[in-house]
């Protein structure tokens, strides 16, 4: 028999052991293991190739499943069978994909969820912040501490970091612009829940495919109750970014991005677009540490007219955040924050911040709402590194007004939903 003649048999036994397999239930890498938390993610991988007339390109879905590690006896592969050659290729399983009739929209249900309180998480990161300022501003001549990236890094040194295990799911050879591409992804994702056990499964998707997602879970009602969808953190991260960009372009942040050499001119607008999430990102670290430095300055003849029983702890603070210099560590940082001295001037110079928003007039209260702003997406990227979700929930929920405020009404819309469907999960759990 030839080789192309078995190459063929081989083909069509691959093509009918998918098939049947497809029909049974979800395709899981070996990787996976049932009654294991479990998170999906999908995104379009388009490949366009260059055509004549621009059809023809190839357009699918990929996606990964995501779970904690295990240590299960794995039993060892039967490699006792002989091969006969190695494929140099593969043939895509055609899938048929149903038509999805949309029909009229609804929105999202009513959901009323318990109030969490938020502030202990929120206070301890703009803490965290204020102290890696404060420790940079003590010695200028001779800097030796990182910026904020490197500083939380060194200050998370004993937390034990455990990899988790990722395994790539079968693609979908379909457009993700397609309302149909996106149901049978749910469709897929409610089959991995059963094949898994599992009562609830997270699913992320980024802005695109999220609007589709969440408008079939609206539409179907409780086919897809038990699937969590979020949006990915990094796009959310570049629709602030493209926010904080737009209020304060114009303002004279845009000159003073490019004078002081920072962003070339030729990139400025794509940074404050959101569409350069690095160096908007470095920017923005950057001016909110100098309006910080700036705000310092006011503090001292602020701390002496309005709490005076107070000044003989700046001294103190002072001190004892030097000490962070010698050595950077988590153990070093959490007994500076638990320093009384240092949470008295901490507490001060936040309620300093509130004066310069609310009682030293406009320009104070705009420069201001900058901190305010930089904070949030600070404290979504230390939520994503840390796995902080009341972190995340809090920084979401300060978002929301802004993205009304700056015309992304349908960002804020799917981040209302997200931020209060995600709190009746955590009540539901807390329960």
């Amino acid at each position: 028999m030839s080789y192309s003649k078995l190459e063929e048999m081989d083909t069509a036994l691959c093509l009918q052991k998918q098939r049947k397999e497809a029909d049974q239930g979800a395709v899981l890498p070996s990787s996976s293991h049932p009654c294991i938390p479990t998170s999906l993610a999908f995104d379009n991988i388009d490949r366009l190739e260059e055509t004549l007339s621009g059809g023809g390109t190839s357009h699918r879905v990929n996606g990964i499943i995501i779970q904690p590690q295990v240590h299960t006896a794995k039993p060892l592969e039967n490699k006792s069978e002989p091969i006969i050659w190695k494929k140099r290729s593969i043939t895509p399983v055609p899938l048929d994909i149903p038509e999805y009739n949309a029909g009229s929209r609804e929105g999202p249900p009513v959901m009323k969820p318990l109030v969490f309180n938020l502030q202990p998480v929120r206070e301890t990161a703009m803490w965290k912040n204020l102290v890696w300022s404060l420790t940079r501003l003590t010695n200028n001549s001779n800097q030796s501490i990182s910026s904020w990236t490197g500083f939380n890094v060194k200050t998370c040194d004993s937390i034990i970091v455990e990899r988790d295990t990722v395994g790539y799911l079968p693609t979908i050879n379909a457009p993700a612009t397609h309302l149909s591409t996106v149901y049978e992804v749910m469709i897929q994702v409610m089959k991995i829940k059963e094949e898994l056990n599992l009562e609830e499964i997270v699913c992320v998707f980024d802005q695109a495919l999220y609007a589709k997602a969440v408008e079939i879970q609206w539409k179907q009602g409780r086919m897809f109750q038990e699937v969590v969808i979020r949006m990915g953190c990094f796009h959310t991260l570049c629709n602030l970014v493209a926010v904080i960009g737009k209020r304060f372009s114009s303002a004279g942040l845009r000159d003073l991005a490019v004078e002081s050499g920072i962003i070339a001119e030729g990139s400025i607008t794509s940074v404050l677009e959101g569409r350069n999430y690095n160096r908007g990102v470095r920017l923005y670290k950057l001016m909110y540490e100098a309006l910080l430095r700036l705000a310092w300055r006011g503090f001292y003849p602020w701390l002496v007219e309005y709490h005076s029983a107070d000044v003989r702890h700046l001294g103190e603070t002072i001190r004892v955040i030097k000490t962070l210099h010698a050595e950077v560590t988590q153990c070093s940082l959490e007994s500076v924050l638990e320093n009384e001295s240092v949470s008295v001037i901490l507490t001060n110079f936040t309620q300093y911040l509130d004066h310069l928003r609310n009682s030293q007039g406009h320009l104070a209260s705009f420069w201001a709402s900058f901190i305010d702003m930089v904070d949030i997406m600070l404290d979504l990227i230390r939520a994503s590194c840390e796995g902080n979700w009341l972190l995340h929930l809090s920084g979401i929920n300060r978002m929301i007004p802004w993205c009304f405020a700056y015309d992304r009404q349908n960002y804020a819309r799917y981040y209302e939903y997200e931020h209060t469907y995600s709190l009746t999960v955590v009540n539901l759990i807390l329960i």
